[in-house]
């Protein structure tokens, strides 16, 4: 609850978790103190909209600072209420942490199908002299939308068990791969390749995600 002149004058135990704040911390401070400068004059409206004559309760989005200086989206419900008999703001806050990842996740997803999309669609009609180059470029905005510094593609030939690189990229200031990864056995990342093989989308972010039987593979 924040009073007419926007000082907070009740906040519970969820505020409290949410913020980082001790209470005591919260009463002596003001709304603006846990919004972002560039959202204060559109939220000073909303305020003084529901201190006025409307009641009714209003939603939106904006960010809370906690303490630590951490800017979390969280969903609003605000409204009017009476704080020892004069007109406050009643604001109920949602923490959409969660639900703005998934929907950034979501979103990043569409936007690389949608390039994979216009990337393979290049290929199409492409005579085989242009090969080459279309898939080197393809790898390059590949990498580039990953924000990764190396995309490479390897092919297996007549034995299943090597893999020779074909086709590689590698953002400007990275080397290129050096000449022990050109040719890779199959027996040098057996768990790698047992995935690979039986056709599993394969994502590795850190070595700390392999399982303890891949030691061959954090080596």
């Amino acid at each position: 609850i924040a009073c007419e002149v926007g000082h907070i004058c009740y906040a519970n135990r969820q505020i409290v978790e949410l913020t980082g704040y001790s209470l005591k911390e919260l009463l002596a401070m003001e709304w603006r103190d846990l919004t972002r400068r560039e959202d204060q004059e559109e939220l000073a409206r909303r305020y003084k909209n529901r201190t006025g004559d409307r009641t009714a309760l209003i939603q939106y989005e904006t960010y809370l600072r906690r303490k630590g200086g951490e800017w979390v989206p969280i969903e609003v419900s605000a409204g009017t209420t009476a704080w020892q008999g004069k007109p406050a703001g009643l604001a109920m806050i949602h923490d959409i942490s969660r639900r703005k990842k998934i929907e950034a996740e979501r979103q990043k997803r569409l936007e690389l199908e949608t390039l994979i999309l216009r990337l393979s669609t290049r290929f199409l009609g492409a005579d085989a002299s242009e090969i080459d180059l279309l898939v080197t470029e393809a790898l390059g905005e590949l990498g580039r939308f990953l924000s990764i510094d190396k995309c490479v593609l390897y092919e297996t030939k007549l034995d299943p068990r090597m893999c020779h690189l074909t086709y590689e990229w590698s953002a400007p200031g990275m080397s290129p791969v050096g000449k022990g990864f050109t040719s890779i056995a199959a027996n040098d990342f057996p768990v790698l390749f047992k995935r690979v093989f039986s056709k599993e989308l394969v994502r590795i972010n850190t070595l700390d995600e392999l399982p303890a039987e891949a030691s061959r593979e954090k080596e």
